[in-house]
C-alpha cells in the first residue's frame, strides 16, 4: 500500500508583505527616472555650480 504525497509546497498564505508587493513598480519607477536623467542632463553645466 503506497501514501500518496502531494508534490505542492507547504501553504503558507500570509499574502505578500509591501515589499513584494511594490517591488516591481519601484524598480520601474527607478529605472524611468535613471532613463530620464541621462536622456535630459540638467540644463546648467557642472562648472555654474562651483563658480563664485
Amino acid at each position: 500500500m503506497a501514501t500518496h504525497q502531494s508534490a505542492r509546497p507547504p501553504d503558507t498564505s500570509e499574502g505578500m508583505g509591501l515589499f513584494e508587493r511594490f517591488l516591481s513598480v519601484w524598480v520601474a519607477l527607478v529605472r524611468i527616472a535613471n532613463t530620464t536623467r541621462t536622456r535630459f542632463p540638467a540644463a546648467t553645466p557642472a562648472g555654474d555650480a562651483t563658480r563664485s
